[in-house]
């Protein structure tokens, strides 16, 4: 595309945007300006990514939700009344150990707590295999009650051993 046709295409897109009594009172009048090198292809490039742009979804479409078909699916399946199972992996993972003061605790699993098992509360410390279990089974209680009993998670705690971690 030449200079000129980009310069004639540029002025038939402002005389389209301007009202019509302003474009009325526009004359075409040949400029004396010299045409500075590549300004034509700077112009189809900016004409080319505006077209792009209006093409392109609005920025914040990006962040809406966009279920997959699955989960469609499974949305479906829990307004007809039928019962769905979520299935849960709790990990339980300890740290490497440090002395920041930029941290809260130092990586590992609190099995201290009260020095018995019994004492203090069920969310207190310490934290073995039978507190991250109970509150795995608070999650399902939550859900089962929040769903009207439609949705059950079902759950596993690793390791198996009472007070080992990865």
């Amino acid at each position: 595309m030449s200079s000129r046709q980009i310069l004639k295409l540029l002025f038939a897109v402002a005389v389209l945007l301007l009202s019509t009594v302003e474009a009325r009172q526009l004359r075409l009048v040949k400029s004396q300006r010299k045409s500075i090198p590549g300004e034509a292809e700077h112009v189809a490039r900016l004409l080319g990514s505006y077209a792009k742009a209006q093409k392109s979804p609005a920025p914040q479409e990006r962040y809406r939700f966009k279920p997959t078909a699955s989960a469609v699916a499974r949305i479906k399946k829990l307004q007809a009344g039928e019962t769905d199972t979520v299935r849960v992996l709790c990990l339980r993972v300890e740290f490497q150990s440090d002395t920041t003061p930029l941290t809260t605790g130092d990586g590992k699993m609190d099995t201290l707590g009260f020095l018995t098992p019994d004492s203090g509360l069920y969310y207190d410390p310490p934290h073995f295999k039978t507190y991250f279990e109970r509150q795995m089974e608070g999650l399902r209680n939550y859900f089962l009650a929040q769903s009207l009993g439609n949705l059950y998670v079902e759950y596993t705690v690793m390791p198996t051993g009472e007070k080992t971690c990865y």
